[in-house]
């Protein structure tokens, strides 16, 4: 064994690099105190129907992990939904869902990694108009009329970002609404929840995969970590 290797300064440099592997493992995040803003387009899926939406996010990142904030999202879509009252049918609805809600998410980062993993809810306001397309059942003659209602509503959300690109899958759950005839006759409920999967951007909060490092300061000349 050489008696002038310093064990103390092994003992150090090694539980200085053991620090710095926690590091790189537990970092979760982009950075607290800041604003992103975002926006994302998707393909929507609801019973018997289809469709596109949009939404734009402003949130504020309440920890490195963890943010807060308002989206405005739109949704249109057509549903092939035939129903029946007395005189009247309806054949299809041509639906337009707008939300204002509040949205939080929640990330998992392993510090390896630019794709990170997260968890979202929103709640809030959505409003329902239904353009319906409907036919008296003796005849072809094809009347339009409109029907409009609010209602409180969540969504759920899992994904991926990766860089400043952002994947989502998310399911907004919307109670039922009346469906109508011509005459504003109510005959029954429709489903108004749907699915959509989406891919957007976001610019600020800070950046992903942080990455520690440690250096010789040469005003102490000690070794110090720094966080790129």
């Amino acid at each position: 064994m050489n008696p002038n290797f310093d064990w103390i300064f092994f003992v150090k440099r090694t539980l200085l690099y053991l620090f710095v592997i926690c590091i790189y493992a537990n970092l979760v995040a982009q950075k607290m105190g800041k604003v992103r803003v975002g926006g994302n387009l998707g393909v929507v899926t609801l019973d018997k129907g289809f469709g596109i939406g949009t939404n734009i996010d402003f949130r504020y990142n309440l920890l490195d992990n963890f943010n807060v904030g308002l989206t405005f999202g739109n949704a249109s879509m057509f549903k092939n939904e035939i129903m029946f009252s007395t005189m009247y049918g309806v054949r299809g609805q041509l639906i337009e869902t707008k939300s204002y809600l509040l949205s939080t998410d929640f990330y998992f980062n392993s510090g390896f990694s630019n794709y990170i993993t997260y968890l979202g809810l929103s709640t809030g306001l959505f409003n329902v108009s239904k353009l319906y397309l409907s036919n008296y059942t003796s005849l072809e003659e094809v009347n339009a009329y409109n029907y409009s209602e609010t209602k409180m509503g969540c969504t759920l959300r899992t994904g991926f970002e990766h860089k400043r690109f952002r994947f989502a899958i998310e399911y907004n759950l919307i109670p039922k609404t009346l469906v109508t005839d011509i005459s504003q006759h109510s005959f029954g409920l429709t489903n108004n929840s749907f699915f959509d999967v989406t891919l957007g951007f976001y610019v600020g909060g800070g950046k992903w995969n942080k990455r520690a490092h440690y250096y010789i300061n040469p005003q102490t000349n000690k070794q110090e970590i720094r966080i790129l």
